[in-house]
């Protein structure tokens, strides 16, 4: 499997590799904590040998997997004010057409207000994006530390219209135990949502 023409960079201060147009790429503080690869087999054979495993010693972006954009998309809501000695809280939401994520400080609540409301829009506009193939499934799953009604999480909340065409051959909700490893910039990050096409 070959990395997009425009390469992937790799974050030596967080042992993290992305694609090079990802959102979190240009974290790295300076071109010193950057390397950059043209092909995704040459990162990870560079990688392998030099940082050690995947997963234990370096890892690929939670949201954008050291995978080109094409047609993803990645959104990102803050507020807060660390300077200020304020807690930062947000979300964020990164989706193509056959999977999509979201990770956020607070579960999205029905109806959603202050920032959360932008969260539900991120999210409605991702979900719009996914593009079942004749057979593929919506499989829909949330992990977080409240009690919740799936339908009321998953389906209700974001709402029924724009998971209508996803799940043209049928839906199934799943509660998880426990989420992935949230974005680098929301390390706090509780409430993981997974909407995925997958073949029956």
């Amino acid at each position: 499997m070959s990395a997009p023409a425009h390469g992937l960079v790799f974050d030596v201060r967080r042992g993290v590799l992305h694609a090079a147009d990802c959102y979190w790429a240009a974290s790295a503080r300076s071109r010193d904590e950057r390397l950059r690869f043209d092909e995704l087999d040459d990162a990870i054979m560079w990688l392998t040998e030099n940082r050690g495993r995947e997963r234990g010693d370096w890892r690929r972006c939670d949201s954008c997997r050291a995978e080109s954009a094409g047609g993803r998309v990645t959104a990102m809501g803050m507020v807060g004010d660390a300077a200020a000695g304020l807690p930062a809280h947000g979300y964020v939401v990164h989706g193509d057409a056959k999977r999509v994520e979201a990770w956020s400080h607070e579960r999205l609540a029905n109806p959603p207000d202050g920032w959360l409301v932008a969260f539900r829009n991120d999210l409605r506009a991702a979900l719009r994006g996914l593009a079942p193939d004749e057979g593929e499934v919506l499989s829909a799953s949330y992990a977080g530390p409240e009690a919740c009604d799936l339908e009321e999480t998953l389906v209700l909340t974001p709402g029924a219209d724009c998971l209508a065409a996803p799940s043209r051959y049928g839906r199934r909700l799943e509660r998880r135990d426990e989420h992935e490893s949230p974005p680098d910039a929301l390390p706090q990050a509780a409430h993981h949502y997974v909407y995925e096409l997958l073949q029956t």
